[in-house]
């Protein structure tokens, strides 16, 4: 779903009010839920997305999308709202840089 999310544009992505979605989030599958970098969530899962309503809805429900992929296999259930304005307010912070180390010999 957050892939088709980036398709659609989405200019940023939140679950559960607290966890940022960037590029480097990684989602991990456990035998209590998901976790999103390491840290668990819990259901219901809430994703609070900003970008333009009409096309991130078609992002996600065309024919064998991700909805209907849910719905269908996981036995899930999803609504999606198109609000007029929608609140970002999680923040990841970047590991610091390390420095290069020259290789042995240079």
């Amino acid at each position: 779903m957050v892939q088709e999310l980036r398709t659609a544009d989405a200019e940023a992505m939140e679950f559960n009010d607290r966890i940022r979605v960037v590029a480097q989030t990684s989602f991990n599958a456990t035998v209590s839920g998901i976790e999103l970098d390491d840290q668990p969530l819990e259901a219901p899962y809430v994703i609070d997305v900003v970008g333009d309503p009409h096309t991130l809805h078609g992002g996600l429900t065309f024919n064998s999308g991700p909805i209907q992929t849910l719905e269908q296999y996981d036995g899930a259930t999803v609504t999606v709202q198109e609000l007029e304005a929608v609140d970002v307010e999680s923040v990841r912070q970047l590991p610091r840089p390390g420095e290069a180390e020259p290789d042995q010999g240079q």
